[in-house]
């Protein structure tokens, strides 16, 4: 996974999708994926038609983004949005 930066609710809504890849570099559609900001957390939902988790109107800010699997490795990273922002991050090897 890629450090990524994170939005605020001002004028320029910010957004995050998220690829999680197996070790196989196959989709994982199964996967939980939370972005994490002090005692808050927001659980990113899964699209199907682009196999991709994702989340709208974040606040600003360094989030640690989880993804976990049943039964895989879980993996963490520091991520830093800025407003307006729309990030894109493939994570692999969950």
């Amino acid at each position: 996974m890629n450090t990524i930066p994170v939005t605020q609710r001002e004028n320029n809504p910010t957004s995050i999708v998220v690829n999680v890849r197996d070790y196989n570099d196959e989709n994982m559609s199964s996967a939980r994926v939370i972005l994490i900001q002090a005692k808050d957390e927001t659980i990113l939902e899964y699209d199907r038609p682009s196999s991709t988790y994702y989340t709208k109107d974040i606040q600003p800010g360094t989030y640690t983004l989880r993804a976990e699997a049943e039964g895989l490795k879980t993996e963490e990273r520091e991520v830093t949005l800025q407003a307006g922002q729309n990030r894109v991050i493939t994570e692999s090897g969950v």
